[in-house]
């Protein structure tokens, strides 16, 4: 079990440093197209039953918000 829940965490961290990655490449292309992300307003919610709380996703050296609740056109996404 140990075993298993290490790969789990090495896989997590793998997951979030190529999400990263391409959250920067996603703001380089922003900036090259003159248009701007605000990052006040973005964050990230992850669906899985186990609990990811060490999950941290950064744009730009700005780490994005993890939320639990989000309200899209009238729809709410709960993280449970």
């Amino acid at each position: 079990m140990i075993q298993i829940c290490s790969c789990l965490i090495k896989i997590a961290k793998s997951l979030c440093l190529k999400a990263t990655e391409c959250l920067n490449k996603l703001s380089q292309w922003f900036i090259a197209n003159k248009l701007t992300l605000n990052l006040s307003k973005t964050g990230y919610m992850v669906f899985s039953s186990e609990k990811n709380e060490d999950i941290k996703l950064v744009i730009n050296n700005t780490e994005i918000e993890k939320n639990h609740l989000v309200s899209i056109l009238a729809f709410i996404l709960m993280m449970n």
